[in-house]
């Protein structure tokens, strides 16, 4: 890869987000990640534990600029950063920025238009959500993942309908990474939307019947893409049984049967599934002509960024809390 040769083959500088990187999925990215540019750390420089402490060379800020917990947030100023990120080295890596700055204001506004997409941006004069829409233009998921997609949606979507339009559902409302933050935020203040959740969650049949009913509505719709995790079945199977055998529904055992029987002996592929396939299924999303999103997640945030970017009408993407409400309405009829 040319950054690996036009670096030297190695990173001279490490712009640090948070504070720990010494876990065993984190030196596996390290490893994936050096394994892809055909680079490593310098020699006698790798990222190590000492005295339950996580040490890298060459790596900025300290710590003790950093939280304690999670990554740092920083604005869009290019003098903070400047500051915060000051290094003189040819070639840096920034170590999984992963909301170290927020591009909601991505979301603000009209989509660039594609004329001003192929503009050279003024970057004194750029706002920010224009800027941020380049970005998101510029960074699509890479090429075999847009491929795969493709193929799926293709040869498999398409072949159980006419014109090829379904609604995508990501669904990510657990008792463990959703509600935590719910039954962490009830302690201190109400949440109309955690009460909501917290009340309907474990009755999969009423928001089965909420989705049917959002899926009717919209009659240029033909089948369903569902994103969830495997504890979300009793509300797949409660969706396929309310609906009917008339519509297909698609889950992410058949995206993953595509995905591998495209690249049956990549082991790299195999080496990095769980990242791989959450990509997938992002993509596969992102093309939806309606997408149903999580709301609180960073996971549908990023197709929604992506959906208003490409200039996907808003009425095209729905946040998919709404249900609970409705179901929650149905459940107490006696409540205004």
């Amino acid at each position: 890869m040319n950054i690996g040769n036009n670096c030297g083959r190695h990173f001279q500088s490490y712009f640090k987000a948070k504070r720990g990187y010494c876990t065993d999925l984190t030196k596996a990215r390290f490893h994936a990640l050096f394994n892809f540019f055909s680079m490593s750390f310098v020699p006698g420089q790798e990222l190590k534990k000492d005295k339950h402490v996580c040490h890298l060379e060459n790596s900025i800020p300290d710590d003790k600029l950093l939280p304690e917990v999670g990554p740092i947030h920083l604005p869009t100023s290019e003098r903070v950063l400047k500051r915060f990120y000051a290094s003189e080295g040819k070639c840096a890596l920034w170590l999984f920025p992963f909301h170290c700055i927020q591009f909601n204001d991505s979301l603000k506004g009209n989509a660039i238009s594609d004329d001003h997409l192929n503009d050279s941006p003024d970057l004194s004069s750029e706002s920010d959500g224009d800027l941020m829409q380049r970005i998101i233009r510029a960074t699509p998921r890479p090429q075999y993942l847009r491929n795969i997609a493709k193929s799926f949606i293709k040869n498999v979507i398409e072949q159980k309908m006419l014109n090829g339009k379904y609604l995508a559902l990501h669904w990510r409302y657990n008792h463990g990474d959703w509600l935590f933050h719910c039954e962490r935020t009830l302690k201190h203040k109400k949440s109309p939307v955690c009460d909501a959740v917290l009340e309907t969650i474990d009755k999969p049949k009423m928001i089965a019947a909420e989705i049917v009913e959002f899926f009717n509505a919209r009659p240029e719709l033909e089948g369903i893409y569902i994103a969830a995790p495997l504890e979300e079945r009793p509300l797949i199977d409660a969706i396929k049984s309310s609906i009917g055998e008339t519509v297909p529904i698609f889950i992410g055992d058949s995206l993953m049967t595509h995905m591998l029987s495209m690249y049956p002996n990549c082991k790299w592929m195999k080496d990095n599934f769980h990242d791989i396939f959450s990509s997938l299924e992002q993509e596969i999303c992102s093309l939806s002509d309606t997408f149903l999103y999580s709301a609180g997640s960073s996971w549908s945030r990023n197709i929604m960024m992506e959906r208003h970017a490409q200039n996907i009408p808003n009425e095209k993407s729905w946040e998919n809390v709404g249900l609970f409400f409705k179901a929650l309405k149905k459940l107490h009829p006696e409540s205004k």
